[in-house]
């Protein structure tokens, strides 16, 4: 992928929807945002100013989904994430961080300890 080309949010948005409605599995997910990832010979940086440092952010959090700790309880999170419409940046990013802040990660990982995707 060229430098200048952009991560799709409905891209994502798509691969979000599938793995909620159990289409695909959480190694599927984040094979295909490795996949997407893998496209880029540099990965971009965007302020979060930028309405494109919404959908890079997605993917990353997508691309380590199982080191992060990420599940379909997250889905409507990154949902709302990538439909925030431009100008309100801000917002999007206010949003994003306060949910990420009130997740229960401890109780997560004793929750997802049997399910070798997320304790390998």
């Amino acid at each position: 992928m060229s430098k200048n080309a952009d991560i799709q949010r409905d891209q994502l948005l798509n691969v979000l929807e599938q793995w909620r409605n159990g289409d695909i599995d959480e190694r599927e997910v984040h094979v295909r945002a490795e996949s997407l990832k893998d496209q880029f010979d540099e990965l971009p940086e965007y302020d979060e100013t930028d309405s494109r440092s919404i959908p890079l952010q997605v993917l990353l959090e997508l691309d380590a989904l199982n080191v992060g700790l990420i599940t379909k309880d997250d889905i409507p999170a990154m949902e709302s994430f990538l439909k925030i419409p431009p100008g309100k940046e801000d917002q999007g990013w206010n949003d994003w961080k306060e949910y990420w802040s009130r997740v229960d990660f401890e109780g997560r990982r004793k929750k997802l300890a049997n399910n070798p995707y997320y304790s390998t």
